[in-house]
This record gives structure tokens, sequence and C-alpha cells, in this order.
């Protein structure tokens, strides 16, 4: 399935939306369309770690975080949403390690 960015602009900030509105089901299912047709999208991969979250998948928002990163992301929340994935998945000391990460790359400039 092909979708223009117009269309995969709109299938993320919906995705969102339902997000905020309590409604991560619909956000999963928002996401899977838009990642579906554009698995590398970087903003809806972020978006499904929230969701996943948010649904209490612990691992499947710790794949999406190991994802994102083995993409080249390096943005300091990946390793926030990383450690609670982790964390919530009951592995204290890797969520621990992961969250150090985080505080590392969130001081730097």
């Amino acid at each position: 399935m092909e979708l223009s960015t117009v269309q995969q602009d709109v299938l993320q900030l919906l995705a969102w939306l339902h997000l905020q509105c309590g409604r991560p089901e619909r956000a999963r299912v928002l996401l899977e369309v838009l990642l579906r047709a554009d698995p590398q999208h970087r903003a809806g991969c972020r978006a499904a770690v929230v969701v996943a979250l948010e649904l209490g998948d612990w691992s499947g928002a710790e794949q999406q975080c190991l994802a994102l990163r083995e993409a080249g992301e390096l943005r300091p929340p990946l390793w926030l949403c990383l450690s609670q994935a982790q964390q919530m998945a009951g592995r204290s000391e890797q969520a621990q390690a992961t969250y150090a990460e985080y505080q590392r790359r969130k001081a730097r400039p």
C-alpha cells in the first residue's frame, strides 16, 4: 500500500489524538497502517513506542526502542522509554543502566 506524505502525516496526527484522548488501541491501529506503508517512518515508530507503553506491551515497546536505536535514533527520550519498558518487564538492573544512559545523553549539550 502506498500513502502520500500528507496521508502519512494525517495517520500519525490522528494516532496522537487518539492517544491523547485515552484511546491507545485506536492509536495502535492507525500506527500499524502507517508503519505497514512505511516501516521506517521515524515519527510513527516513536509514537508506536508510546502506544505500546500505554497498553502495557513492555516487550513491544522494547522491540520498537531497539529498532529505533539500530536505525540511528539518538534522542535521549528513547533511552527513557526503553528504561521504562525494561523496568515494567521486571528487569531492574538493565533498566537502571539504560536510565543512566538516558541521564548521560540528556546532560549533553
